[in-house]
Formats: C-alpha cells, sequence, structure tokens
C-alpha cells in the first residue's frame, strides 16, 4: 500500500505509508465485505489448484502400478502445488490490495462532480455501494432484532424438555 501510495502522490515511502494507512482505515466500511470476499475467492482458487493436482497425480499414479506406496509423492505434490498456487494468486491479491487503494484515494480526492469527476470504473462503484448497503441492512436488522418496543433487549427463550415417568 506505501508503494501505491508513493506512486499516486510522489512522496516518499514512510509519508506514503502514513497516508496509505490513514486513508484505509477512514475508508474501512466500505472495503470490509468486498475484500473479504476477494480474499475468499483466491483461498477457493488455492485450494482448487491443490485439488485438481492432486486428482491429476491420482490419475497418474492409478496407471503407474509399479508404485507401491504413493500417499507422500501425493502430499509433497500436494504441497508444491500450494506454494505455486500461493506464488501466483498472491500476485493477484496485491493486485487488488493496489486497486482497493487507488478506489479509496479517488473516493477522497474528487466528488463525482462534472469539475471532479470519479476515475473508477462506476460498475465497481455501484458494486461496492450495493455491497455496503447489504452489510448496513443486515447489520440494521440484527440490532433492531434483539430489541422490542420499549427499546429493552430481549431474552433468548428457553424451552425445557417434558420430563416422561414412564
Amino acid at each position: 500500500n506505501a508503494y501505491t501510495t508513493t506512486a499516486i502522490n510522489g512522496t516518499d515511502f514512510c509519508t506514503s505509508a502514513k497516508d496509505a494507512l490513514k486513508i484505509l482505515s477512514k475508508n474501512s466500511s466500505h472495503f470490509t465485505s468486498v475484500n473479504c470476499f476477494g480474499d475468499f475467492v483466491i483461498f477457493l482458487g488455492k485450494v482448487l489448484v491443490v485439488f485438481f493436482t492432486v486428482f491429476g497425480g491420482l490419475m497418474a499414479f492409478n496407471y503407474n502400478r509399479a508404485l507401491q506406496v504413493w500417499a507422500i509423492p501425493l502430499l509433497l505434490v500436494a504441497f508444491f502445488a500450494y506454494l505455486v498456487a500461493h506464488s501466483f494468486l498472491s500476485v493477484f491479491e496485491t493486485v487488488l490490495d493496489a486497486l482497493f487503494l487507488c478506489f479509496a484515494v479517488d473516493l477522497e480526492t474528487n466528488d463525482g462532480s462534472s469539475e471532479k469527476p470519479y476515475f473508477m470504473d462506476q460498475e465497481f462503484l455501484n458494486f461496492v455501494r450495493r455491497s455496503n448497503k447489504l452489510n448496513n441492512e443486515g447489520a440494521q436488522r440484527d440490532k433492531n432484532s434483539l430489541r422490542n418496543e420499549e427499546g429493552t433487549e430481549l431474552r433468548p427463550i428457553v424451552r425445557q424438555e417434558p420430563i416422561c415417568t414412564w
């Protein structure tokens, strides 16, 4: 994030790191749901790469019957597949983090008017606003479900099992 802010503002590293932290902490409400979703998709990508690599290894070892114990080579294949997937997808994750930082800087410096238009993609802006609206509605619904009309907190209903004495 500091390198991205250095490229945007042209300031030194420490100042850029401070600015990036300030911008991201100020706009953290915009990024929590989108960033969590992105991290989950990247994790699924890693799992799928490992799964398909292990599946391919199983098919290859199934055709080669001379190998008696193939659990250890398969575990090594899975480990190295995870390392390769992690290496490639961490680059993608870094690009996503840089895009989110650019999004936050664009929100902070521009207001969407004709004098200061947004430079970001409008579809991405609409997606972030929709996800924030859904998160806020869900949080409000959860908050309201714990309170009744008088504003006091409701207690959970405790049901007791009937005791059968036969």
